[in-house]
């Protein structure tokens, strides 16, 4: 998402609920970079940039229903697919940002609510790794070690923080928007 001092990225997971929490963050009237894949570049000064993406959300219907939208009144990705798609055409920002912050999303049903853990850099830097998209393509590109250093740049310059949610069946998606706010704006 689009905020005051930079983009903020949400990692996690599958089904972890980064979509889900960036349409809730646009409800409340931030812009989007994108939705599933951040392309990061670096700037003349070597800082990590966002670039923006296409203006469309991935959803399950379970995150159309949270976010108060109907279902069937929104298109299938592909047909034998129950995930749908939400365009966010109005709150799309259409300009690469400075990567301010990152989070990894993730659930525990040991949680007896939500706790933001701030990661160390080597943490930062596996986490990064863990969530690079079709990571499994950098031998055969011979790209591993120019991507290892990227993402060392990056975790570098980028707090990255651990927000652990309760594994209870519920989203607790405006508690944790609440807290990711207070946390970004700090």
């Amino acid at each position: 998402i689009a905020t005051p001092r930079g983009a903020v990225l949400f990692m996690g997971n599958s089904g972890c609920g980064k979509s889900t929490l960036a349409a809730h963050f646009a409800r409340r009237g931030f812009n989007v970079l994108t939705d599933d894949i951040v392309v990061v570049r670096f700037d003349a000064a070597g800082r990590p940039v966002g670039e923006p993406g296409l203006p469309q959300f991935k959803l399950w219907p379970r995150s159309v229903q949270a976010l108060g939208e109907e279902v069937d009144a929104l298109p299938r990705l592909r047909p034998k697919l129950e995930k749908r798609a939400l365009a966010f055409r109005a709150s799309f920002c259409r300009e690469a940002l400075p990567l301010a912050r990152a989070y990894v999303l993730s659930a525990d049903n040991q949680a007896p609510g939500i706790r933001l853990l701030p990661l160390p850099v080597l943490d930062r830097v596996r986490q990064m790794l863990d969530h690079t998209y079709r990571a499994q393509y950098l031998a055969g590109l011979g790209t591993q070690r120019t991507h290892f250093q990227s993402l060392s740049q990056v975790a570098a310059a980028v707090p990255v923080t651990r927000a652990v949610r309760p594994d209870d069946g519920q989203m607790h998606l405006t508690e944790l928007a609440d807290r990711l706010l207070a946390d970004f704006s700090a």
